[in-house]
């Protein structure tokens, strides 16, 4: 019953869908962003790259955490290969890809 009630209190109509709020009531549209065509939610908004890519690891079959992760920029800006130790803060959307390592030589 107390769920009616707390729907009852915001007026009826909500602004974000539920899931999208943690029990203090903060807002987490901010962490979604993709890998490829999948959607994905991040377990923070700010995070290591080494920390993004194990998460991706554990959600999309197949990824190589040895592999360069790479943020697809808009337009006719280049993307961005990112490295493990880089901070990235996961906002708007991001898109990223994978790329194995370059071998030069």
């Amino acid at each position: 019953m107390n769920d009616i009630q707390s729907d009852a209190r915001h007026g009826g109509h909500d602004h974000h869908d539920h899931e999208h709020h943690d029990h203090g009531g903060h807002h987490h549209a901010k962490r979604w962003f993709y890998f490829g065509t999948q959607k994905l939610e991040a377990p923070a908004e700010r995070m290591k790259v080494r920390a993004l890519k194990a998460f991706i690891a554990q959600h999309v079959q197949g990824f190589n955490v040895e592999h360069t992760l790479v943020l697809e920029a808009c337009g006719d800006h280049p993307d961005k290969p990112l490295h493990d130790d880089d901070e990235i803060e996961i906002c708007d959307f991001p898109h990223f890809y994978d790329q194995p390592p370059a071998n030069f030589g």
